[in-house]
């Protein structure tokens, strides 16, 4: 295989009629440069007059991630224009081989053109290969428990790699606030990561939180690999974190609702975090914004009183859904635009079913603790990811105690999404540092992403 040298040309073309991009990728190896049909040469460089900077950051990363060994071609990419949020329509492309050094792409969205990338240039792997776009989910995702045990952007840099082209995930859910720390460093309220730092710094061996800049770069890094980051500020419970720089706003676990003091620190907090959020390619299919917590609070009314006041300061963004975990649906406060994160098993107490969620209209990420959390102690095995099923509501154990979700409701299951907490964190974290061989988290997490990316609807199945 010829290695590409540097590439030269990008030309964006605007169908008429229709909006359809055309984006042309021009490769130029050593002294012989691609010539149009008349045999007049192509003027080399890198050209897009619709294309925003970010639009043409993250093709740019993408193909030298994906074709660097291919042999040298002329990629036509044309964007249909059919893409719509949260759907795995937005993952579909075509590609047509039209002369050796010719191909035409066409994607419904930024996310077929990234994956389209990978399949023209063979770097596609696994079951990807096979089944080039998912069948039914459009959120697929992974979480990790970093205010734990805190990963470093190299060692996030390497999961997000294998969650994108191993295991065809999407979505990269960052649990950035707990008891043990605030993992970002904030202009307005610094004192957050510098206090709780130690608790979750791996013996000194890492810093134990992220400045801005570094939370920018896995932001790129990931959307270049059509992985959407999802920060959450874990509120009002867990606020061990707070409580080591803030005592006076923390009662027991929790952020004290009463505390006008606490509302202003946490107003700044909260815009501060919405202004680190950057707007991506990736936000039109995955218009994501804040995980907002609202699980495990000790004080029920507590709980209640908070989510009350907390309206007043949410920013009203109708583009992103904020998401929040099913324990704050019983207490009011979740809004009509939140996407639900339900986790609790039907097994356990004061569950909130899958089925209770959407029948209220709200949309759902399925997290069953059973099925999907790593940590040891639920023992995961390879085989319960891949009994798992998203749309079933309930037990996911065979009886009377679960159920598919009824097919008028189907469409408000956006995904489901593995979960690695505690225990699983400091193995992984081993792992990354080549301490210990942590080969399970890997095989369980590519297990799920086969599972997420070939689950159908239930109205789409055969009976």
């Amino acid at each position: 295989m010829l290695k590409l040298g540097r590439i030269r040309s990008v030309i964006l073309g605007i169908a008429t009629g229709t909006v359809v991009w055309t984006l042309v990728l021009l490769a130029h190896i050593g002294d012989h440069t691609l010539r149009a049909s008349d045999d007049s040469p192509v003027e080399l460089g890198l050209f897009c007059k619709a294309c925003t900077a970010d639009q043409m950051d993250l093709l740019w990363r993408r193909y030298n991630r994906s074709c660097t060994n291919a042999r040298p071609l002329r990629l036509e990419i044309a964007f249909n224009g059919l893409n719509e949020p949260l759907s795995v329509t937005n993952e579909v492309f075509e590609v047509t081989v039209a002369t050796e050094q010719m191909v035409h792409i066409k994607a419904n969205g930024f996310q077929g053109a990234l994956r389209a990338l990978d399949d023209t240039c063979g770097t596609a792997r696994g079951f990807v290969q096979k089944t080039p776009t998912p069948l039914g989910l459009a959120y697929r995702g992974l979480l990790l428990d970093i205010s734990h045990v805190f990963l470093s952007v190299a060692e996030l840099t390497h999961i997000i790699e294998f969650a994108s082209q191993e295991a065809g995930l999407n979505v990269l859910h960052l649990h950035s606030t707990d008891n043990q720390c605030f993992v970002i460093e904030l202009a307005s309220a610094p004192e957050l990561a510098h206090k709780s730092q130690g608790a979750c710094s791996r013996g000194g061996a890492v810093r134990g939180y992220y400045t801005k800049g570094e939370v920018e770069e896995v932001f790129a890094v990931a959307a270049s690999l059509g992985i959407m980051i999802v920060l959450e500020l874990d509120i009002p419970g867990h606020a061990g974190a707070w409580k080591k720089s803030h005592p006076e706003h923390v009662v027991e676990d929790y952020l004290d609702p009463n505390s006008e003091s606490m509302w202003q620190l946490f107003s700044t907090v909260l815009t501060e975090l919405e202004e680190l959020l950057p707007v991506t390619a990736l936000h039109a299919e995955l218009p994501l914004g804040l995980h907002l917590g609202g699980d495990e609070v000790s004080n029920n009314r507590a709980h209640r009183a908070f989510e009350a006041k907390l309206k007043k300061y949410r920013r009203r963004d109708a583009r992103l859904h904020n998401m929040r975990w099913e324990e704050s649906l019983s207490v009011g406060g979740v809004e009509h635009n939140d996407i639900v994160t339900v986790w609790k098993s039907f097994e356990m107490s004061g569950r909130i079913l899958l089925e209770d969620v959407i029948t209220r209209g709200f949309s759902a990420i399925n997290m069953c603790l059973s099925r999907l959390y790593l940590d040891a102690k639920f023992q995961p095995t390879v085989e319960a990811i891949r009994k798992f099923d998203a749309y079933r509501s309930g037990s996911q154990t065979p009886g009377p105690n679960g159920h598919l979700v009824k097919i008028e409701h189907e469409h408000l299951v956006l995904g489901a999404a593995v979960s690695c907490w505690g225990e699983c964190m400091t193995a992984l974290a081993k792992d990354l540092s080549e301490d210990r061989p942590y080969n399970d988290f890997w095989n369980l997490l590519g297990e799920a992403g086969y599972n997420f990316w070939h689950t159908e609807r239930p109205s789409r199945r055969r009976s």
